[in-house]
């Protein structure tokens, strides 16, 4: 799990994961508000388990996410 991070707020977006485009070894949980707006919200997790610890954040914050591979630009 996540450690001593509380309780999340669960947001009701949805959330894409995917590895980072600037630095290969970060990995990005990126969502869009749940009412189709502008508002983006993006969490980046870098260093050791970077892909781990971003998988378990999307999967404590949003009630969906899709995890997408390199070859997979983020949907826009």
């Amino acid at each position: 799990m996540l450690g001593d991070t509380g309780s999340l707020r669960r947001v009701a977006a949805f959330a894409t994961v995917y590895q980072g485009y600037v630095a290969q070894d970060d990995w990005v949980v990126e969502s869009f508000d749940a009412d189709g707006g502008c508002d983006a919200y993006l969490t980046v997790f870098s260093g050791p388990r970077a892909r781990e610890r971003a998988l378990e954040y999307a999967a404590e914050k949003y009630p969906g996410f899709e995890l997408r591979t390199p070859d997979q630009p983020p949907r826009r």
